[in-house]
C-alpha cells in the first residue's frame, strides 16, 4: 500500500476537505467538452480505451464521461487499499445500478447488511469441501462432450469452441444447482445471458439512458432476455416443488437455508435474484475461461504436450475424479495463466464514497471506480513477457514473489467470488476429461479478438477440428 499521503476520511471532515484541496489529480485525457472522453470509449471500444489510456498516463488514471469522474486503476497497490482497509470508502454504489435491472439484488450486487445477510446464507455451499460433492456430475458432462467430440474427430468435422464450452458449463450448472439437464437449453439461456450482460455494459456508458418502459430496441431486447431468465428460474423453482424425494440438493438446501444469526430463510424474490446470478456468473465465465484455454493450447503446442505428459501419467487413460486435483498441477497452472490472460471480470467498478487518496493524487468523492485485472495482469515489473502463455509463473516458488494483489480472476478482500472453489474444480475436471482425449486443430492462425463489452468473451466464432489422442505410459 501506498504511505506517500495521509488517507482522506481517516481525519475530521474538515480536515479531509483541507487535505483534499492540496492533492492533485491524476493524469489522464482531457477529453472533448461537456462530452469528457464518452466519445473516444465509443469510438474505440472500451478495452482499447483503457488499453492506451494506461500506456500513455500510468497505473491510475483519471478520464470524465460527460459531468462523471473515473478513475483507471492497475496498481496491485491501489487495488489492495480499495478492495482492502478502504473498502468502505469504495462502494458498489450507482455503478451497478444497471446491472441490478438484470440480477436484481442478488449477492453480486447488493452490499452492507443484505449482502452480509446473503453471504452468510449462501457460503456453506460454496465451500472447497461442499463443492467436491459434484465433481462427478461435472466428470460426467465434460465425458459426454467427449462422446461428441469423438464422433466429430471421426468425420473430421468441426466445431465452435465457445459454443460447445457454453453447453458443458450451462450442462454442469443445470445438474449440480437443479439435478436436470440444460443441454438442450444452452443456446437461448446463452444468448439471454449475453444480451442482458450487453445490455448493462453499453447502458452504464450512456449520459443519458432512455427509461426501460421506453420501447427502444435495445430495451426490448433487454426486457425479452430478462423475461426469459427469470421464467427459466421460475419453471426450475415449480419443477422441485412438484417432485417427491428427488429435488436437487442444492437447490433444496437452499430454499431451507435459514440465517445462523437470525433463524431467516429468503424470500422467494430473494431466491430468485441470486439464482439468476448463478446462472449467469455460473456459467458464463466458466465457458469463457474453457473457450480461451482451449484457444491457447492450440497456439502453444510445448504447453499443451507438457500438459498431455502430466494427463498421461496421472491418468493413464481414465476420467479424472476429485482425488487427482492436488496431482494435476500443471493442469491448474494452465487455467491459472488462461485467467491471468484473459480475465473473465477483465473489469469491475466501484464508487468513491468518500474523498480519498491514492499515492497523492485526490479521488474525489463520487468518482466512479474501474479495477481493471485485465491490465494489472500484464504489468511488467510482476509479469515477465506479460502477453506469453507461461503456465508456470504459478509455481508455488514464482507465486510468493508477487503482490497478492496481481492477479485476481475472482476479485479479491471481502468480495472475492463465492464460486470460486466451485469454478476452478469444474474448470480443472473439464479440462483434464477432454485433454488427455483431443488435440484441437485450430482453423486460424490469428488470434480471435475479444468481445469486451461484458465478460472478456471471444469476439469471433473459435473453429477447430478435434484430433483424437491416445494416452502414453510414461
Amino acid at each position: 500500500m501506498s504511505a506517500s499521503a495521509p488517507i482522506l476520511g481517516s481525519a475530521s471532515p474538515a480536515a479531509s476537505a483541507r487535505a483534499a484541496r492540496s492533492l492533485k489529480r491524476a493524469p489522464g485525457p482531457s477529453g472533448y467538452p461537456l462530452l469528457g472522453s464518452a466519445l473516444d470509449v465509443d469510438r474505440q471500444g472500451i478495452l482499447t480505451f483503457f488499453i492506451r489510456a494506461h500506456r500513455q498516463y500510468g497505473d491510475l488514471v483519471r478520464f470524465n464521461v460527460g459531468p462523471i469522474a473515473g478513475h483507471l486503476v492497475v496498481a496491485p497497490a491501489h487495488i489492495e487499499q480499495i478492495l482492502g482497509p478502504r473498502r468502505e470508502s469504495y462502494v458498489k454504489g450507482r455503478s451497478w445500478d444497471t446491472m441490478r435491472l438484470l440480477t436484481g439484488n442478488g449477492l453480486l450486487t447488493s452490499e452492507g447488511a443484505h449482502w452480509q445477510r446473503q453471504r452468510r446464507l449462501l457460503q456453506p455451499f460454496f465451500t472447497t469441501k461442499a463443492v467436491a460433492a459434484y465433481s462427478q456430475e461435472m466428470t460426467a458432462v465434460a465425458a459426454e462432450v467427449a462422446t461428441s467430440w469423438e464422433v466429430a474427430a471421426a468425420h473430421a468435422r468441426p466445431i465452435e469452441i465457445h459454443s460447445e464450452m457454453m453447453n458443458l458449463a450451462l450442462d454442469v450448472l443445470g445438474r449440480t444447482l437443479f439435478g436436470v439437464r440444460f443441454s438442450d437449453q444452452a443456446q437461448p439461456i446463452g444468448e439471454a445471458v449475453y444480451t442482458g450482460m450487453q445490455f448493462v455494459a453499453q447502458r452504464t456508458r450512456m449520459l443519458l439512458p432512455p427509461p426501460l418502459w421506453l420501447p427502444t430496441p435495445g430495451n426490448r431486447r433487454f426486457l425479452h432476455a430478462k423475461r426469459l431468465l427469470t421464467r427459466f428460474i421460475l419453471d426450475r423453482i415449480c419443477n422441485v416443488r412438484a417432485e417427491k424425494g428427488g429435488a436437487p440438493a442444492m437447490l433444496t438446501a437452499l430454499r431451507e437455508a435459514r440465517d445462523p444469526e437470525t433463524g431467516a430463510g429468503m424470500s422467494e424474490q430473494e431466491l430468485i435474484d441470486e439464482l439468476i446470478t448463478f446462472v449467469i456468473a455460473g456459467h458464463e465465465t466458466s465457458a469463457v475461461a474453457l473457450t480461451w484455454t482451449f484457444n491457447l493450447l492450440g497456439r502453444n503446442p510445448a504447453v499443451e504436450e507438457r500438459l498431455h505428459a502430466e494427463l498421461d501419467t496421472v491418468l493413464s487413460g481414465r476420467l479424472p475424479t476429485l482425488s487427482d486435483i492436488p496431482a494435476l498441477v500443471y493442469t491448474r497452472q494452465v487455467i491459472e495463466e488462461a485467467l491471468r490472460l484473459y480475465p473473465t471480470a477483465w473489469i469491475f467498478p466501484r464508487t468513491c464514497a468518500q474523498d480519498e487518496e491514492l499515492s497523492g493524487y485526490r479521488i474525489p468523492r463520487g468518482s466512479m471506480i474501474l479495477v481493471c485485472p485485465y491490465l494489472t495482469h500484464r504489468l511488467p515489473s510482476h509479469w515477465p513477457e506479460p502477453e506469453r502463455f507461461l503456465p508456470e509463473r504459478f509455481s508455488a516458488e514464482s507465486a510468493r514473489t508477487r503482490p497478492r494483489h496481481a492477479y485476481l480472476p475472482f476479485s479479491a478482500g471481502l468480495h472475492t467470488c463465492i464460486g470460486q472453489h466451485f469454478s476452478m474444480q469444474e474448470l480443472i475436471l473439464s479440462l483434464a476429461t477432454l485433454a488427455q482425449r483431443f488435440h484441437l486443430q485450430l482453423h486460424s492462425s490469428d488470434p480471435p479478438p475479444m468481445d469486451a463489452e461484458s465478460t472478456l468473451r471471444p469476439g469471433a466464432p473459435i473453429f477447430a477440428t478435434p484430433k483424437r489422442r491416445r494416452w502414453h505410459a510414461s
